[in-house]
Formats: C-alpha cells, sequence, structure tokens
C-alpha cells in the first residue's frame, strides 16, 4: 500500500497452503495506524482468499501487537503459546470464510 507521493506505507505477506490462507505479516507504517489501512489490506486478503475459495484464514500474532483488531474484523482465537516471547504470548487467529 502507498500513500498519494508513492512512499510504501504499509503491507500484507501471506500464502495460500491447501485450503486455507496464512497470513504472515502485516505492517502499517506508525504514521498512518488507526486510519482503515489495515483493515483495507485485511479485506483484499480476505478477497483473495474468497476468490480462491478456501475454507478460513489463519494468522498469528503477538499479546503486545494487535489482537484486539484481528478480533474486530471477525478473527477467533483458536490458540496461544504462553511466554513464547518472555513476557508475551503468541495467538493464533481463524476466520472461517465458509
Amino acid at each position: 500500500m502507498r500513500n498519494s507521493f508513492g512512499s510504501i506505507i504499509g503491507g500484507l505477506v501471506g500464502g495460500f497452503r491447501l485450503d486455507w490462507l496464512q497470513i504472515n505479516k502485516l505492517w502499517v507504517d506508525e504514521n498512518f495506524r488507526s486510519k482503515g489501512y489495515g483493515k483495507q489490506l485485511m479485506m483484499i486478503a480476505e478477497k483473495a482468499a474468497f476468490t480462491a475459495a478456501v475454507s478460513h484464514i489463519t494468522l498469528w500474532t503477538q499479546t503486545f501487537q494487535a489482537p484486539g483488531f484481528y478480533s474486530s474484523l471477525g478473527y477467533v482465537e483458536c490458540g496461544r503459546i504462553h511466554d513464547h516471547l518472555k513476557g508475551y504470548n503468541a495467538i493464533l487467529f481463524v476466520k472461517w470464510l465458509s
């Protein structure tokens, strides 16, 4: 994703695995957060998943990152690794598309 000057302000990396889309990284520049860009990137990924007829999307995040953001988009926590990074938990989220 680029701003009006052509500078990269965010992006999403993922890949299809069998019957799901795995999102590996979502990033939005600090100056552009809370402006809807992360949601736009996630909607683009969900549209790609729908077009590819996959059944669900999975992603991992950390407790210090944005678990509330993913929950607000309909992703459900389905796993947790406690103390994945010292003092923080890794959280597995899934969103079923069918």
